[in-house]
């Protein structure tokens, strides 16, 4: 199988120290063209053709354990993935996540967002306790759904 895979997608593979693979290209492209954060069954469905679950798991996996992409947990508790856009100073000196920014849930159209522009409010904390990641989930109507609210 000849791969022809952009070369946007084989850099930014690299840049997070995984093999540009097909498959991940495939993912990364799914998660890329997303308006928001994904389930897992979300980015299955978008795939043009069938993957295995195993290398799914661990191809996403990878993904975050590498930073590409992080995990949002919305207000029913699904997992959802997106794409780390920037990259974000870590909430602690020592964190690993690299990701701290708020979320929003659009109650009327169900798109969990990733708000990068909203910065994490640093709370402060006793002595002794070292976060090394935070989430703010917020719910309520994105732009979009409150922009249709007067339309209708």
């Amino acid at each position: 199988m000849v791969n022809k895979m952009p070369p946007e997608a084989k850099k930014i593979l690299a840049s997070h120290g995984l093999r540009a693979t097909v498959i991940r290209q495939k993912i990364l492209e799914v998660l890329c063209r997303a308006a928001g954060a994904l389930t897992q069954h979300q980015i299955l469905s978008a795939l043009s053709e069938h993957v295995d679950r195993v290398t799914f798991y661990r191809t996403l996996t990878g993904f975050e354990e590498s930073g590409l992409v992080h995990r949002v947990v919305d207000a029913e508790g699904t997992v959802r993935f997106a794409v780390c856009r920037h990259d974000h100073a870590p909430y602690e000196e020592h964190s690993k996540s690299k990701d701290n920014h708020v979320h929003f849930q659009c109650e009327k159209c169900a798109r969990t967002l990733c708000l990068e522009e909203v910065p994490m409010p640093r709370p402060q904390l006793p002595a002794g306790f070292n976060v090394r990641h935070a989430n703010l989930f917020m719910r309520g109507m994105c732009a979009d759904c409150s922009q249709t609210l007067y339309l209708d």
